[in-house]
């Protein structure tokens, strides 16, 4: 015999010994068949709970992490502004200089001011 038959042979073989150890009736192989698919039904809807619940999750910390990131960034503005402001005021004197560097901190409170409230907006949607 050639490789080729040998090998038919083997497989002939092999597939005798597996049908042989198989003892069960059609029914009981469509029950395992209709228990199995209910549990790989579960399994999978309890997968995309898990899904949906993480991403949920992502998108809750990913909101947050925007929002601060939003809020730095208009801080970091507000400094600059205030900081370009305060040069300038710097050119005056006297009163002119006080009442400069009097509305440059007021415009500064008020940018920090919204950029928390933005902040804390965003976080909260």
């Amino acid at each position: 015999m050639n490789i080729r038959t040998h090998s038919l042979l083997a497989t002939a073989v092999a597939a005798m010994f597996v049908l042989a150890g198989c003892e069960e009736t059609p029914r009981e192989t469509a029950q395992d068949v209709a228990e199995t698919r209910q549990e790989q039904r579960e399994e999978v809807a309890e997968t995309r709970r898990d899904v949906a619940q993480s991403v949920q999750e992502e998108r809750r910390e990913t909101t947050a992490a925007v929002a601060e990131g939003r809020q730095e960034i208009a801080l970091a503005q507000a400094k600059a502004d205030y900081e370009i402001a305060m040069e300038r005021c710097d050119a005056l004197e006297g009163a002119a200089q006080d009442q400069c560097e009097s509305q440059a901190e007021q415009r500064y409170d008020v940018a920090r001011a919204e950029a928390e409230r933005l902040a804390a907006y965003e976080r909260d949607e």
